[in-house]
């Protein structure tokens, strides 16, 4: 049976993906058009770059997401044009003058203003400052990169045997707003509309024309504000991006120590060079924000909480999931004890508690998951997760699959990493469970627990399936997408031919044993 829209629940709001054309970086020597979709698996065997790529994302994302937030950012951009006072007095008498011929306009053409109906200079003015932001834009995106793959200049990380000079390294955004890396406005910038705020309209009203002769700064502020509002118009922002590497259970059980000897060491900078530690800045990451869990957040959304139906009610979508991984996975819930402004993290089940680095290796995996949602995670950020299925039994990755799609469902963005054949033709199951109804779907899907209650599925549109193989023709892998609907298939060399040659290589020494007893051997 197939579901009509109307069967069909809300879909989650995802901000346009970002596309990364990469060939020659690192160990991946060719990866065409990889859309990061809502889900991004990365599959294949090992040093085929999958991790490279999930960090290269990564350290696009931390640049791009909501960059113009930043104070520091803005001013110095209205530094910049503030020092223009010419271009910025022939950009408001260009403005006063359209004002003064749409005065009998309703308010909205007054206040949206296309750059073609401006004069040449205001024009050039607004240009200027777009690609001079842009290239600026560029440069911190490579600076990221060289940052998260502790390199002097990205043509380190050039492929060994590659006959290139150079990586190559193209990125842009679904809804084609711009190519950040080669500075290439996709929108014609004169097509695009400029807004008049409610500041600088009071200001242009105001001040007579011959004043601007004596402009002063709250204009050129405001002027600014109106340029810097249409620049960020290019750019799509994202949310925030959080990875999880591979070695987050010994960062989670080292963390005590980590951070004592940070502290330790922080009043012997420039002293003792033996004394300073050098945390690369992945693990830096990882490891600050499990400083700086919120225990109050995690508190409050605790799954024994006295009034659990309550708590339920008003827990936000990542919370949800947080809950869900516990009770599903889990069996209990993580919690945060500080001491001295440094968290200690429990397991507690069944009304005892142990510190987690007691817990089983499963626990300490999910737990700075669990953990992250509850603290920093809302709608629309990215969980970048290496090898969730780390030390998780088959029926428990399984599960771990379903909880990523759930996340996809609550809208979170999820990028993997993995080796498990499991949890890949799960998701795919998820895939074609799209094209049931919800009753059909959990019935089929069975996947009992808290988990099983939850309608769960993964739209084509919405899931991307990368396999990383090593091509000798290409020197080096090749990443490739994977069909995922009914007719999937993982690849050539994959877990199902690691399965077949055990088979036999157990069958060939079973039968060989047998003739050694049977005395066919010598």
């Amino acid at each position: 049976m197939t579901t009509n829209d109307t069967d069909k629940q809300t879909e989650p709001l995802h901000s346009p993906n970002l596309i990364l054309d990469v060939e020659n970086f690192g160990p991946i020597a060719q990866a065409k058009n990889i859309e990061f979709k809502p889900l991004t698996v990365f599959v294949g065997p090992s040093n085929t770059g999958k991790t490279y790529l999930a960090v290269l994302n990564h350290a696009v994302l931390k640049t791009i997401e909501r960059p113009f937030t930043l104070s520091s950012n803005f001013l110095r951009f209205y530094q910049k044009v503030s020092e223009r006072r010419s271009q910025i007095r022939a950009l408001i008498v260009d403005l006063a003058t359209h004002i003064q011929s749409n005065q009998t306009a309703d308010d909205d053409s007054t206040r949206q203003i296309s750059l073609s109906s401006l004069t040449k200079d205001s024009r050039s003015f607004f240009e200027e400052f777009s690609l001079e932001y842009f290239e600026q834009f560029r440069h911190d995106i490579i600076g990221n990169i060289t940052d998260y793959f502790e390199i002097p200049k990205i043509s380190d990380i050039i492929s060994t045997n590659s006959h290139y000079i150079m990586p190559i390294l193209r990125v842009h955004q679904q809804d084609g707003s711009v190519d950040l890396i080669n500075r290439v406005l996709e929108h014609d910038i004169l097509s695009r509309q400029f807004t008049i705020s409610d500041d600088l309209m009071r200001s242009l009203t105001l001040l007579d024309r011959f004043e601007y002769d004596n402009l002063h700064d709250d204009l050129a502020f405001y002027v600014s504000v109106a340029i810097w509002t249409f620049i960020r118009q290019g750019i799509t922002t994202v949310g925030d991006s959080y990875y999880f590497p591979i070695g987050r259970t010994g960062i989670m059980n080292a963390h005590r120590v980590l951070t004592s000897q940070i502290i330790a060491n922080a009043g012997r900078h420039g002293m003792d060079q033996r004394q300073q530690i050098n945390y690369h800045r992945l693990a830096r990451e990882f490891l600050n924000l499990l400083v700086d869990v919120d225990q109050h957040r995690v508190k409050a959304s605790r799954i024994d909480s006295p009034d659990v139906q309550s708590a339920s009610a008003t827990e936000s979508p990542p919370e949800k999931v947080a809950r869900i991984l516990e009770e599903s996975l889990i069996g209990g819930d993580i919690r945060v004890i500080r001491s001295i402004g440094l968290p200690d993290f429990e397991y507690s089940q069944n009304g005892s508690s142990i510190p987690v680095f007691r817990a089983s290796s499963m626990v300490t995996e999910l737990a700075p998951i669990i953990m992250f949602l509850r603290s920093f995670v809302t709608n629309g950020d990215l969980l970048i997760i290496d090898e969730p299925e780390a030390h998780l039994h088959p029926a428990a990755q399984q599960q771990m699959a379903a909880a990523l799609a759930f996340m996809v469902r609550s809208g979170l963005r999820v990028l993997i990493t993995t080796h498990s054949h499991y949890m890949v033709e799960q998701l795919s199951a998820f895939v074609n469970a799209s094209k049931l109804d919800p009753a059909t779907r959990k019935r089929t899907l069975a996947l009992g627990g808290a988990l099983g209650e939850e309608d769960i599925y993964l739209n084509e549109e919405e899931t991307a399936v990368y396999n990383f193989r090593l091509s000798e023709e290409h020197g080096g892998s090749v990443v490739e997408e994977v069909f995922m609907g009914d007719e999937y298939e993982y690849g050539t060399d994959d877990h199902s031919d690691a399965v077949t040659d055990q088979f036999n290589r157990l069958q060939r020494v079973l039968e060989a044993r047998e003739r050694l007893e049977a005395g066919e051997l010598d």
